[in-house]
């Protein structure tokens, strides 16, 4: 079986540990110790490489706080994103389906929120949730992300901290005279380009050249992108290094945050009771496929994510098929013991077929592209006509394109694919303008 429990003592976060020698599992794949908990908080984070983590090869001490936690936690680990950006990284999350498939494509203008759908927030509300969203990312309350909550917020200092306290301010006000049991949502934008930490996070800088581009303004790093192709291998080298050392330290400095909020959580009795679902949008490319930040392509730099489910009462353990950002909403939904929608497609952990074609869709920087993985092989079309293919087993960082237009498993891949293509076409009409040779 590749679902492996470790039913130990649970946890180091979140207060006293607890005893769970007598006490009935309840639950399926995501399961619990006694009772299940009854509330919901949701933890995103931005712009967040699946990588910082030391399960998944980070850098051990950089990620203290989030690597204890998912010790002690139901890890999904071999999880990606439905996307590569935010507005679509989070409507997957939050509808339970592709993008494509609830009808609206999420692209960088201003658009309308498209068809009415059910989503996590509005399904709880159904149940008689009481349903926030505090968020530092103006994208979470465009396009009908913001479907379903009962109250929402995006406060205007967008530091993590006050992101949490905003929130708990409004969950303790709304709780003070309600018994319903609530939804809490939290996004944090931290780390995000131009990655700012406080000082104290950038010590790294100190045993490196100094910054000749001004790395720390977000329209300088963004602008160095157009410069990269006639870099020198010097100034390449030297620009990652600068731009590594700047993240890490963002990826301290939101570490430190959360354990900081955590806490407060903690103290409050805000985490007795609660089930917590951390997830993040995407990740972040530095110049593995010749971009640096994200939008860009639908490799695993940006691509893969990181999600994991914990409560004081958790059976620990992780899920090593695949799943993606559509199955949290059903997972959550059926951890707490409710009905799901007929419309989700996304399925509760440890009910998908592991062979599914697992889909991922972006109207990027780069224009529109998709991707479809089946088992150890992705396929990755460009909409301007460019293919790729890798074994992602023997080639985990899709530096080796092996497309070949005779191999069957490929073609059998387009059978996956091009239902996709075909009904971006319906949604995105000429504004993308005509895919080029879709198919093998």
């Amino acid at each position: 079986m590749l679902f492996a429990l470790i039913p130990l003592l649970l946890a180091c976060h979140g207060g006293n540990k607890i005893d769970t020698a007598d006490l009935p599992v309840v639950g399926d794949t995501v399961s619990f110790y006694g009772d299940r908990p009854q509330n919901l908080l949701v933890i995103s984070v931005d712009t967040y490489r699946r990588d910082n983590l030391v399960r998944y090869g980070g850098e051990p001490g950089n990620t203290t706080f989030l690597d204890g936690l998912a010790d002690d936690s139901f890890v999904l680990d071999s999880h990606t994103v439905g996307s590569n950006w935010t507005k679509g990284g989070v409507a997957c999350a939050v509808n339970g389906m592709y993008s494509y498939q609830w009808g609206l494509i999420p692209r960088l203008a201003d658009q309308d929120p498209g068809p009415p759908r059910p989503t996590l927030s509005s399904m709880l509300a159904v149940y008689g949730y009481d349903t926030m969203l505090v968020t530092s990312n103006g994208w979470l309350l465009d396009a009908g992300l913001d479907g379903g909550y009962a109250y929402t917020e995006q406060p205007d200092n967008n530091r993590a901290t006050s992101i949490a306290e905003a929130g708990i301010s409004a969950l303790t006000q709304r709780q003070a005279s309600s018994e319903s049991p609530w939804m809490l949502h939290l996004h944090f934008i931290e780390p995000h380009a131009a990655y700012n930490p406080p000082d104290e996070y950038l010590d790294a800088l100190d045993d490196l050249p100094p910054d000749p581009w001004g790395l720390a303004d977000r329209e300088e790093h963004y602008n160095l992108l157009n410069d990269w192709p006639d870099m020198s291998d010097e100034d390449r080298d030297l620009l990652k290094e600068l731009l590594w050392a700047r993240y890490k330290g963002d990826v301290h400095w939101i570490d430190d945050e959360l354990s900081q909020i955590w806490n407060d959580l903690d103290d409050r009795g805000l985490l007795d009771n609660t089930l917590v679902l951390f997830w993040t949008d995407h990740g972040e490319q530095f110049f593995e496929h010749d971009k640096q930040t994200h939008v860009w392509g639908l490799h695993p730099e940006e691509n893969a994510g990181i999600a994991f489910f914990w409560a004081r009462n958790i059976v620990r353990g992780s899920w090593t098929e695949p799943t993606n950002h559509i199955d949290l909403a059903p997972t959550v939904l059926t951890a707490l013991g409710l009905d799901l929608p007929s419309a989700w497609t996304g399925q509760p952990v440890g009910t998908a077929d592991p062979d599914r074609p697992i889909i991922a869709e972006s109207w990027s920087r780069a224009g529109p592209r998709m991707s479809v993985t089946v088992s150890d092989h992705k396929l990755i079309y460009d909409w301007d006509g460019d293919k790729s293919y890798y074994d992602i087993v023997a080639d985990p960082t899709e530096m080796d394109n092996i497309y070949d237009a005779k191999d069957p498993n490929l073609i059998s891949m387009w059978d996956d694919l091009m239902p996709v293509v075909d009904r971006w076409v319906e949604l995105v009409g000429s504004s993308a303008g005509d895919p080029v040779n879709p198919g093998p």
